[in-house]
């Protein structure tokens, strides 16, 4: 509150730092912004590809890697914020459902013990870690 009290006009992260620190603070902090925001795309980007690419077959992870981009900025380009928002929305509404489903089925279907061990790669290993930490 105190900073909008004293910059009424400012409405963004980069408003900020030009009005408080000026042009070369403003430019750096817009450089990280676009750095961080592109290494969150090309991690979703290629997770979607490999997923697709392993589990739904079809075409290299390039080809569909860039369709998604493509579908993205247009309906972005399009639709602007409210669009991409609204996306948003309808992707954790999606995710509560399968959750859910996934939930149920767990529950019906494993009330008994394992058969069998889990194989390994189901277990904690260097690629879990290493997702969950990349992951913006």
């Amino acid at each position: 509150r105190k900073i909008l009290k004293r910059t009424p006009d400012v409405l963004s992260l980069n408003d900020f730092a030009h009005r408080a620190y000026g042009r070369p603070v403003q430019v750096f902090v817009i450089v990280l912004s676009l750095l961080n925001m592109s290494v969150a795309l090309i991690s979703e980007y290629t997770a979607i590809g490999d997923l697709f690419e392993h589990y739904v077959g079809g075409p290299s992870r390039i080809y569909i890697i860039i369709l998604v981009g493509l579908v993205t900025a247009v309906y972005t380009a399009k639709g602007g914020l409210l669009i991409s928002l609204l996306t948003d929305q309808l992707q954790a509404a999606l995710i509560l459902v399968l959750i859910l489903i996934a939930s149920l089925y767990l529950v019906v279907n494993f009330r008994e013990p394992l058969r069998q061990p889990l194989p390994e790669r189901l277990g904690i290993n260097y690629s879990g870690f290493s997702s969950i930490f990349s992951l913006p």
